[in-house]
């Protein structure tokens, strides 16, 4: 067997088996009651965020991850810089205009500072 079919072998292993993982993930998900709410829950958040036109949620975005930056820079703690998010995703929605959930608006804010603070670790 040469090196290109061995590695050719080895990625369509990795492939099975994450095929495999996800299908028990996916088969949870289904099955499990705090699986059902985090899909309904996304659900309902991607509804609201599809009403927002593409450049608005990207501003959105922008404004909360200025806001975020910001207050990590200054030594504020996640929980702080999850608040400073709230607020800025806040008024960027009511400037649009737009009526999106405070559990959409948090989770807009938290995910956005998991995703700085993995980019401060890494």
């Amino acid at each position: 067997m040469s090196l290109i079919d061995t590695l050719e072998s080895d990625a369509k292993s990795a492939l099975d088996s994450l095929k495999t993982d996800f299908a028990v993930f996916e088969s949870w998900l289904s099955q499990n009651p705090i699986g059902a709410q985090i899909v309904a829950e996304f659900k309902a958040a991607a509804a609201e965020l599809n009403t927002v036109a593409v450049t608005d949620l990207e501003n959105a975005v922008k404004q909360v991850g200025i806001a975020v930056l910001k207050s990590t820079a200054a030594g504020s703690g996640s929980g702080a810089a999850i608040t400073v998010g709230i607020d800025a995703a806040r008024a960027a929605f009511t400037t649009l205009g737009r009526a999106i959930s405070e559990k959409t608006i948090a989770t807009l804010a938290t995910t956005v500072v998991n995703g700085v603070n993995t980019i401060k670790t890494a």
